[in-house]
C-alpha cells in the first residue's frame, strides 16, 4: 500500500500542462486487506488535487491493492489491465483514459517545477 499512498502524495498539488484543458474528477476504490482505501483525484486547469474522500466522481476506478501498485510503479499498465478485467472502471471512460497517461505509472513522476 505504501507506493500507492506515496505515488497520490506525489501527484497532489502538481501541474501538468498537457491536462489544462481538462477538468473532471476520479476516485480510485483501493481494496487491501482490512476494508478499501480511496483516492479522490481531480484535476482542473491542468492543477491536480488529491484527497482521500470517498466522494462522487466522474469517473470511479476499482481494483485490488497488488495490480494498482503495479500500475503506480510501472510494472504494469491500467489499460491492459481494464481489457483484462482485473480493474474496473465506471463513469467517464474517457477521462480516465485521458488522465491515466498522465497521473498513473511512472510517467507521472513530478518534478520540481510542475509542484505548485
Amino acid at each position: 500500500m505504501q507506493a500507492i499512498e506515496r505515488h497520490f502524495a506525489r501527484l497532489d498539488g502538481t501541474h501538468y500542462p498537457s491536462l489544462s484543458s481538462t477538468t473532471g474528477s476520479l476516485r480510485f476504490d483501493v481494496s487491501c486487506p482490512g476494508g478499501s482505501r480511496y483516492w479522490w483525484v481531480e484535476t482542473r486547469d491542468g492543477n491536480v488535487e488529491v484527497s482521500d474522500k470517498n466522494d462522487s466522481a466522474d469517473c470511479i476506478v476499482v481494483a485490488d491493492e497488488e495490480p494498482m501498485a503495479r500500475v503506480v510503479t510501472g510494472e504494469d499498465n491500467a489499460i491492459a489491465l481494464l481489457v483484462r478485467g482485473t480493474i474496473a472502471v465506471s463513469g467517464n471512460l474517457l477521462l480516465f483514459l485521458k488522465l491515466q497517461k498522465v497521473l498513473l505509472g511512472p510517467t507521472a513522476q513530478v518534478t520540481e517545477a510542475q509542484r505548485g
